[in-house]
């Protein structure tokens, strides 16, 4: 089985102050990286290492990352001198981290297909600041049932086509018995998760800062092959073990 975990990164400035950061470069609060640092514990804890590691290019992702391998007892490490994993660039083209113990090198690798929704107009304000700037938008946001665009934001069809774009790569690239973390942010969590368990839309999910939802693949299976259609049904090929759960902050 291949494991995915889709992780959402710590408390934000952003977060704390209640804004819409969209794709702005806000970082972690000292809770959000002691919320990482207790996700990586915990996940250590319980032999989850990672084999390899997405994230989302934005500082709050990123940090969250290297606070997580940090707790792993995972340190900086040079690449190896062999190419990276297949369908990836060359090793030497990635950051990686050497596990404890002289374990394996994992590779660190951003990807802009996990970045934050594109706010637009909105990045960096909150709702009120929002309403006093643009109150016509905003109120046509609050009471008009169908979609509206926000001017120099992306579109809910372009963060569905993120997603379906990068769940397709991650399948292509990786196979049983590797291990996937994946770090980015609330929005395009969403549509990650919609993507993944095949959802023809996007539902509202509640993602605390460093949630997780763990999923188990049978990438051999993930494509049924001629006279095995009736593979899709069976549920042991696909598990969900968590689903936006953040045990590591309720002891």
């Amino acid at each position: 089985m291949m494991q995915v975990l889709l992780i959402r990164h710590g408390e934000s400035e952003g977060n704390r102050s209640q804004r819409m950061a969209g794709r702005s470069h806000d970082r972690l609060t000292d809770l959000g990286h002691d919320q990482c640092d207790r996700l990586g514990q915990f996940l250590h804890h319980g032999q989850q290492h990672p084999t390899h590691v997405y994230t989302s290019p934005l500082p709050r992702a990123t940090e969250s990352v290297v606070t997580m391998l940090t707790a792993l007892g995972a340190t900086p490490a040079p690449p190896p001198k062999s190419s990276g994993p297949i369908g990836q660039p060359p090793a030497a083209a990635c950051a990686g981290w050497q596990l404890p113990g002289g374990g394996p090198w994992v590779p660190v690798i951003p990807c802009d297909d996990l970045m934050e929704f594109d706010a637009g107009i909105f990045t960096g304000l909150t709702w009120a600041e929002a309403q006093a700037r643009y109150g016509e938008l905003c109120h046509a946001l609050e009471t008009t049932p169908a979609w509206l665009p926000i001017p120099q934001a992306e579109t809910p069809q372009q963060g569905r086509d993120r997603a379906r774009r990068f769940i397709s790569q991650i399948l292509a690239q990786h196979g049983n018995g590797e291990r996937l973390w994946v770090m980015t942010h609330h929005w395009i969590l969403e549509h990650l998760v919609a993507q993944l368990l095949g959802c023809d839309r996007t539902w509202r999910l509640s993602i605390a800062n460093t949630a997780w939802f763990e999923f188990w693949i049978d990438r051999d299976r993930w494509y049924p092959s001629p006279g095995d259609e009736m593979g899709l049904y069976l549920s042991d090929r696909w598990q969900i073990h968590r689903f936006g759960d953040c045990p590591h902050l309720h002891p």
